[in-house]
């Protein structure tokens, strides 16, 4: 609170002193378009040819409000009276010159301006339109600071710098073209326009080597809570860690083909040989990251505040994590630091209270700060190497944690993973663990040495598939061939299939047989087959029925052997030792009707 006030205690009195050090010279009426006329103050800057004057301010005053509505600054103004009649070029804007106007609607500036001061329009919060002339070289610090209903600003060619805190809470401005002229954005240009929708930079006419003037501030871009995409030009190389710090929509970042310095890949800032990361976006998507081998240095403040991210896996030319490099990732669950990494700054994870394990090859601990995991929970694990655990326990701040482990080798500190599937009705036995559902699973396993080996297990669990059923009607003397069946008589019948995922699939078939002149009522029970199955000889046993002839016919209908009989009543036998191995439907043809039995021939 108290840093607050002395903050505000000394903008404020920046802007009174402001207020109070310049003097007006003389001053012009103007009308500001609804029948009342206005003064507009004026201080000389030059009194030999040309001459020239600066809109300031009323001497000495602090009051605010002068201004009304809409004003229009002429490109001359005279002063004086006959032979000291003298006509100046307005060629600036001086310091709080319109600063707290808080009734200014617009105003209109002529090409002759060429300077803007520092909180020329400071707090003009009705400020929704301002022209800025096309030879404008030079807009001060704060110039606009506070014009919360300005929706537009163009920004002129001949431009080259854009100030400290200059559309600061410019709350309503949408986009932004910065021209080719522009070398550098000073701190906090447009923090805190939460309308800011896209930032467009435009890259020189003719392409040279970029000046390492042409930077971007601390800041510059901060909290614009809606900026969605930024497109830097050729020119830019240089970006402030913090520069859009607290971009919550910021889903890409992308660089001119052409820039020498920078460049991007899919969103993601990085040096121009990728041996840095600059910036990750707020609000790009995706749950792992792992960055290209070629990235040596994890800037400032890289993933802050980023929620998606929730595996870091970093490669093994990594040497450095800066400072609040995953600051407030709540997201984040693992991180698996390279064996090449000697540093991680202050706040590096700070707020990371959602990380499950912290994984790190390194046999000498990396330097760390008090705060690099401030608030990520001190009995999180930490896998090491089991022989280089000591020195990780010992170590001033490493040893905060109370849950270091020690690994057995590299392989199971990378994580050895299992990948298996069970059906429903089945249990998985895990280690100790008994597993009837789909998920990732982790156990530890200690060797003879004392060291701990993690496995996961991502295992799948297949559901059940449901029952099929079939009610199939067939006519008399025929059979059901579908679906794995073979059948002739009615009734229920059941088998059990294996599906694509491996588990049992049971299809049951209520199968009728139809029936004629009541022959399905004559008890075919009096006549029997055997051996069955069979090798050489099918012998049929028949007590009461006068039997015709017998078809024997393979699983395509096609007849196989048949013999004719005199209305034969008594038993026979029929020699099929010339039948291949195989399946066959014998057929009795009696005087009461026709029975139909399965055979099987070894």
């Amino acid at each position: 609170m108290k840093k607050l006030f002395f903050t505000l205690f000394c903008l404020l009195s920046f802007v009174f002193c402001q207020k109070t050090n310049a003097q007006h010279d003389f001053t012009a009426a103007y009308s500001n378009g609804i029948g009342n006329n206005k003064t507009i103050y004026y201080r000389i800057t030059s009194t030999e040819a040309p001459l020239t004057v600066a809109v300031t301010y009323r001497s000495g005053s602090v009051a605010t409000n002068n201004y009304t509505t809409y004003i229009v600054i002429p490109a001359t103004v005279t002063n004086g009276t006959g032979v000291n009649l003298k006509t100046y070029q307005v060629t600036s804007v001086d310091a709080s010159a319109f600063s707290g106007q808080t009734t200014l609607d617009s105003v209109l500036l002529p090409n002759s301006v060429t300077f803007i001061d520092s909180l020329a329009f400071f707090n003009c919060t009705r400020l929704a339109k301002c022209v800025l002339p096309s030879d404008i070289n030079f807009i001060g610090k704060k110039a606009f600071y506070g014009c919360s209903a300005l929706k537009g600003i163009t920004l002129p060619n001949n431009i080259t710098k854009i100030s400290n805190g200059t559309f600061d809470n410019c709350r309503a401005l949408t986009s932004v073209n910065i021209p080719s002229s522009v070398t550098s954005i000073g701190e906090q240009a447009f923090a805190n326009c939460i309308l800011l929708e896209s930032v467009n930079m435009s890259s020189p006419d003719i392409l040279n080597p970029p000046n390492m003037a042409n930077s971007i501030g601390n800041q510059a871009f901060s909290n614009c809570i809606s900026l969605e995409s930024v497109n830097l030009s050729s020119a830019v190389a240089k970006v402030s860690p913090t520069t859009f710090l607290g971009c919550l929509n910021l889903n890409s970042i992308n660089v001119d083909a052409d820039n020498q310095v920078l460049m991007s890949d899919g969103g993601v800032l990085y040096s121009y040989l990728q041996d840095t990361l600059f910036f990750y976006p707020v609000k790009k998507q995706g749950v792992n990251f792992t960055p290209p081998n070629s990235v040596k240095h994890i800037n400032d403040y890289s993933f802050a505040y980023n929620l998606y991210l929730k595996n870091i896996n970093f490669n093994n030319s990594l040497k450095k994590i800066g400072s609040s490099a995953f600051y407030n990732c709540t997201g984040l669950f693992t991180a698996n630091i390279a064996d090449s990494v000697s540093y991680i700054g202050e706040n590096a994870f700070y707020n990371c209270r959602s990380l499950s394990s912290i994984k790190i090859k390194a046999a000498t601990p990396p330097d760390i700060q008090e705060s690099t995991f401030y608030n990520v929970p001190n009995n999180t694990p930490v896998y090491v190497f089991c022989g280089v655990r000591d020195s990780y326990t010992s170590d001033f701040y490493w040893g905060h944690f109370t849950n270091i482990r020690g690994m057995a080798d590299e392989t199971l500190l990378t994580g050895a993973t299992i990948y298996d599937t069970i059906c429903s009705n089945k249990i998985y036995y895990f280690g100790g663990i008994r597993i009837t559902e789909s998920g990732t699973y982790t156990n530890i396993i200690q060797t003879n040495y004392g060291c701990d080996s993690v496995v996961t297990l991502n295992i799948v669990v297949f559901e059940k598939s449901p029952e099929t059923i079939i009610n199939a009607t067939i006519p008399k003397d025929s059979i059901y061939n579908e679906n794995g069946f073979f059948e002739g008589i009615t009734g229920t019948y059941k088998r059990t299939e294996t599906d694509i995922n491996g588990c049992d699939s049971v299809i049951i078939l209520n199968l009728t047989v139809e029936s004629s002149s009541g022959l399905n009522d004559i008890d075919f029970g009096k006549i029997t087959i055997f051996p069955n199955p069979t090798k050489d000889e099918l012998k049929i046993m028949n007590y009461e029925l006068r039997i015709m002839n017998v078809e024997i016919t393979d699983l395509a209908g096609r007849i196989v052997e048949t013999q004719n009989f005199a209305s034969l009543q008594g038993n026979i036998t029929i020699n099929v030792s010339s039948l291949p191995q195989g399946i066959y439907l014998v057929k009795i043809y009696t005087d009461k009707g026709i029975k139909v039995e399965r055979l099987i021939k070894n």
